[in-house]
């Protein structure tokens, strides 16, 4: 995260998926957020944050939304 926010040439939405209980609370991901801005992670181009919430998405659904933006 800090790479990518401190030498990106463009603003950057950060993504957060959260499928399956197994990955983990997503209150510990926020928490990781939370420790990487205090530790010093530039936000000057964090565009914004998206929380990908599916249970039980298939495999197909899955591939469909996590190369979207290579379609077409």
């Amino acid at each position: 995260m800090d790479f990518t926010l401190r030498y990106s040439s463009s603003p950057v939405g950060l993504g957060i998926h959260y499928d399956y209980v197994a990955y983990g609370k997503l209150t510990d991901a926020m928490t990781w957020i939370d420790q990487q801005i205090a530790n010093g992670t530039p936000t000057s181009k964090l565009a914004g944050m998206d929380i990908f919430w599916q249970n039980g998405m298939t495999q197909s659904q899955w591939d469909s939304w996590s190369n979207w933006n290579t379609k077409g």
